[in-house]
């Protein structure tokens, strides 16, 4: 794992190019990498203490989003609707360098495959045990740190460059955004409008939680009152405040 994330770290600076601004971009998908790896470490703990599973936990978690990094160089963006899916990118990027030449065939499988399903709606129907472990976990540690960094934007916005999908920050909601909510649905990227959506895409994702460990993350963490806190007022906006505190009291 120290030479993988030697090889990650070298890898990623290659896309620094000396502007503050600019760099700040590569340097928090490259941050975003390195603490999703411990997450997902954290979560697999909670689930094994099998050695080799843990090593490819990490690996998926450190490795999920290397994609990211030539995104944002050619596109300018870190919307995958307005470049490429970065999952596959990510993919992409690992073959072409072999990073995962140290595992067995099968174990680069598990890892790829759950990279590949990470930003997808929904895990596929139909998945072995182990495979929609990998895939659960991943999501999971993803949405975890991802919480981190845009409450660290959120709070403090002049701290990080814009992690908002190039939205309008403005405060209105989307009916699709809010009745998603309030079905205990995922909400669908397409729908997004401004950031306030998104804010609430976010939080929508407490819905799409797999692991046990991942909910006592949000609560250790305070993430769910802290989103909220952002939150613009719009009519629906306390019985869904309330719905979410439930669910989440629910799952702890």
């Amino acid at each position: 794992m120290d030479i993988l994330k030697k090889q990650f770290i070298e890898y990623a600076d290659r896309f620094l190019v000396g502007d503050r601004n600019e760099d700040l971009m590569i340097l928090l998908k490259r941050d975003h990498c390195l603490q999703v790896a411990e997450v997902a470490l954290e979560l697999m703990k909670s689930v094994t203490g099998d050695p080799r599973e843990l090593l490819l936990a990490e690996t998926a978690g450190l490795l999920h989003d290397i994609g990211r990094f030539i995104q944002y160089r050619k596109y300018r963006t870190f919307a995958d609707a307005k470049s490429e899916n970065h999952s596959v990118l990510s993919v992409g990027v690992i073959r072409e360098l072999e990073l995962l030449a140290g595992y067995t065939p099968v174990e680069q499988e598990l890892i790829c495959d759950s990279i590949l399903c990470h930003n997808r709606p929904a895990i596929p129907e139909g998945l072995p045990e182990r495979e929609r472990l990998y895939a659960a976990l991943l999501r999971d540690a993803d949405k975890i740190d991802i919480y981190r960094v845009v409450l660290e934007y959120y709070e403090n916005p002049s701290s990080i460059g814009t992690v908002t999908l190039d939205l309008p920050d403005t405060p209105e909601v989307s009916s699709e955004v809010v009745e998603s909510l309030r079905a205990h649905h995922p909400v669908r990227m397409t729908a997004l409008r401004t950031v306030s959506d998104f804010k609430l895409c976010q939080l929508a994702w407490i819905y799409d939680l797999n692991l046990p460990r991942s909910y006592h993350f949000f609560r250790e963490r305070s993430y769910l009152e802290r989103m909220c806190v952002q939150l613009p007022e719009f009519p629906e906006r306390n019985p869904l405040v309330i719905q979410l505190r439930d669910f989440l009291a629910s799952k702890l």
